[in-house]
């Protein structure tokens, strides 16, 4: 059912299953390319939801391309630094330099917002009808319930009670993903072990402490590492909020859960002996909301004749190399590129995009989880070993410049 208007490769009708950061990322790359996009949602509004997230350079230098860089500008921050600590005093045990030095050597900066921020700029993006490409439609209230054709001709896809069709249907509907599910069974995302307790701070009541300004002087992204744990901190709202998160791990998997509120007396218990200044700043949260941290092992395949799976619902991974949403965006791009080679041979352009994409993220996943072993180690011989490589500067940083390099595959999206 590709559209007549088609020139070159055809112009398809694709439709995106979930309205999350890689969902729009997948709208805004496809619109781009002259195809029609239809997302559907199960929430009946897009509200301001999540906390803090991280856009590491070779996401934003996707977001850049596409104009979204510039509709959250005024409310994200690029980070300066990067900044490692000790978990019981703050004592820093490395820094890179980012701003400027990151700009220079990959070409894109590492931005620090609030994820509702990002949210908001990708639908501008997805649907304005100024910028490149058919605008994206979203319907929201859509939940999808169930995959009804997989193909040969089209697509189908149950959302909110009607059947909604398209030449291809994208998967983006995140680790307990319906699509997934109908197309390769329950198999799911599993719990790490690990908790984040995630908090949104007011930057004015930090600067009246006086030790606590000292963490927010600059823009930079803090995290203390830990036995069993780690804290991170990084600007939001334009420098005039903090967001932090404090992991936890040694959780059994039957205390997984998805997201819970959180007593702050309970979580400072469970944080005895580190930096006081984490303590005080848990002091001036309003809420904390603790989220359960779920991983993935590589799947087989990702699709099955027209339709395709993108981000969560085909790779959890951990937040530890901030990639996860990155990696969610890149998939979108890499949709796109896959389709422009492949014309209207859906099936063979699916097959491409996993070619292109599985190894990367499979990658990515397995650093992910390289930090977390690194990032929370007992106290002991290899972590003196970590500390003083971080301190001469060998260590940790370094993993990331493979990851945040230019990309060729993605070029032109």
């Amino acid at each position: 059912m590709a559209s007549p208007e088609a020139t070159g490769s055809a112009r398809l009708r694709v439709v995106v299953v979930g309205a999350g950061l890689g969902g729009l990322a997948a709208a805004i790359a496809l619109r781009r390319a002259g195809h029609e996009v239809v997302v559907v949602e199960q929430a009946d509004a897009l509200g301001t939801v999540g906390a803090g997230i991280q856009m590491a350079p070779n996401a934003s230098r996707l977001l850049d391309s596409w104009g979204v860089v510039e509709r959250f500008a005024g409310v994200g921050v690029p980070a300066q630094a990067a900044v490692r600590r000790s978990w019981s005093d703050g004592e820093i045990l490395g820094e890179v330099e980012m701003g400027d030095a990151l700009l220079e050597s990959v070409g894109a900066s590492y931005w620090c917002l609030h994820r509702a921020d990002l949210h908001s700029a990708l639908v501008g993006a997805a649907t304005d009808p100024d910028d490149p490409g058919p605008p994206a439609e979203i319907r929201l209230d859509a939940p999808a319930t169930a995959v009804v054709s997989t193909g040969p001709d089209e697509a189908i896809v149950e959302a909110g009670g009607e059947e909604v069709r398209g030449d291809l249907v994208i998967g983006a509907d995140g680790i307990r993903s319906v699509v997934r599910t109908d197309l390769f069974g329950p198999e799911s995302p599993w719990f790490s072990g690990r908790v984040t307790n995630r908090h949104v701070l007011d930057a004015a009541l930090i600067r009246a402490d006086e030790e606590l300004a000292e963490l927010i002087a600059r823009p930079a992204q803090n995290i203390w590492l830990g036995p069993n744990g780690h804290v991170i901190t990084h600007p939001i709202k334009g420098g005039n909020g903090l967001y932090m998160g404090v992991t936890r791990a040694g959780l059994e998997p039957d205390e997984a859960f998805w997201s819970l509120p959180v007593d702050p007396v309970e979580l400072k218990a469970q944080i005895a002996g580190w930096d006081d200044r984490i303590h005080r700043l848990i002091d001036l949260a309003p809420t904390i909301t603790a989220y359960g941290l779920h991983d993935s092992e590589p799947m087989d395949a990702w699709s099955v004749g027209r339709v395709g799976l993108l981000g969560d619902a085909c790779h959890a991974m951990l937040p530890f190399q901030a990639q996860g949403a990155a990696q969610a965006i890149e998939d979108g791009a890499g949709l796109a590129v896959a389709l422009r080679e492949h014309g209207d041979d859906v099936a063979a352009a699916l097959r491409r995009y996993e070619e292109m994409r599985k190894p990367r993220v499979t990658r990515v996943q397995e650093a992910s989880r390289a930090n977390a072993a690194l990032w929370h180690l007992q106290e002991g011989p290899e972590q003196a070993r970590r500390d003083e490589e971080l301190k001469s500067g060998s260590g940790d940083f370094k993993s990331y410049q493979w990851l945040w390099a230019p990309t060729g595959d993605l070029a032109g999206t």
